[in-house]
């Protein structure tokens, strides 16, 4: 009988309280709000606790060990950048102030997204065309001065039909993920450099966005609805089974991110980016609707998502410049 009482009592936190991963009851409160001039392109949480906010067709680069104690990870995190006038593509320490340049000028061709493993020494770059070039960075290259390199070591991966649109690394499970216009995924495997399997596309429509579990290796795909005013979000496995699906009242899934919290005591969930200023937590089990945190005084669309280390604060930004942090409130 206790056992169940148990069971009960962690479904039901879980199922109506359980916010950032954390399976005690909690509640969501607004932690701070700010607002920047300039346009935002995405957002993250360092393990340090700093929070980075980087401009449009940025990614980070993490470190190649984060840690709290460190003060800043096991040497400096980066900033991948692309869509510059000379089709360049430029990668920059967070404690240098030098620019690693890697040259992809192609006609009538353009760089959709992009992607690295830990400390950036495998660049990972989708284009228009629907082919992914990844660059293997030496130590050496890494440390170089500011200016044009010469990169020699470069692969191009080719498997979609259209133009890639989403491009996510999981460092953990050792994958990358690539989604396209035309609505298939690619799983790539980050340490061989090497394709794995598809995940085909229910209708074909664009995938608008995708998150890989640190925890579990599950993805979580966002795709516009047939119908162009709904999306449609889809979770699979890290072997491409599926697992479940749900439609979302918006015109489009921005982003994904999922909480990281350690499996066995925690359940995690996922956020999503959604119009009109909302973030929408599912549960990263079935996909099921747990409910939708605002906070912003905007109703523009959400870009960017992410939970901090501990998995008990979320941060949301939109394009506009606007950034939310939410935190867990336990109730007593």
């Amino acid at each position: 009988a206790s056992n169940e009482s148990s069971v009960h009592d962690f479904t039901e936190s879980w199922s109506q309280f359980a916010f950032l991963g954390c399976v005690r009851r909690s509640s969501v409160g607004l932690l701070w709000k700010r607002s920047y001039v300039d346009t935002i392109g995405s957002i993250r949480s360092h393990s340090s606790g700093e929070t980075i906010v980087l401009g449009p067709n940025s990614i980070y680069i993490p470190a190649l060990t984060e840690t709290k104690s460190d003060g800043g990870g096991g040497g400096s995190w980066g900033v991948l950048s692309w869509g510059f006038y000379d089709g360049s593509i430029r990668s920059r320490q967070q404690k240098s102030t030098s620019e690693l340049h890697l040259p992809y000028h192609v006609e009538n061709l353009d760089v959709t997204c992009c992607g690295a493993s830990r400390g950036g020494k495998d660049v990972l770059v989708g284009d228009s065309h629907g082919a992914i070039t990844v660059w293997h960075l030496s130590q050496a290259q890494l440390s170089a001065a500011g200016g044009y390199s010469v990169v020699g070591n470069r692969t191009v991966f080719c498997g979609h039909e259209c133009a890639v649109t989403c491009l996510t690394v999981c460092w953990e499970f050792g994958v990358w993920v690539t989604g396209s216009e035309g609505g298939d995924c690619i799983i790539w495997d980050l340490n061989r450099m090497s394709y794995i399997r598809s995940v085909e596309s229910l209708h074909g429509t664009p995938v608008t966005a995708l998150a890989i579990s640190s925890t579990l290796g599950d993805i979580a795909v966002g795709c516009i609805g047939c119908d162009e005013k709904t999306s449609e979000l889809r979770l699979w496995t890290i072997n491409a089974s599926f697992v479940a699906q749900t439609t979302c009242n918006s015109s489009s899934i921005h982003c994904l991110t999922f909480s990281a919290a350690a499996e066995g005591i925690n359940i995690n969930v996922l956020a999503a980016g959604l119009d009109a200023g909302r973030v929408r937590i599912f549960s990263s089990w079935d996909l099921s609707p747990l409910f939708d945190v605002r906070g912003f005084e905007v109703s523009s669309p959400v870009i960017s998502v992410a939970f901090s280390s501990d998995s008990r604060e979320l941060y949301g930004a939109t394009r506009e410049g606007s950034v939310v942090a939410w935190k867990s409130c336990h109730i007593t």
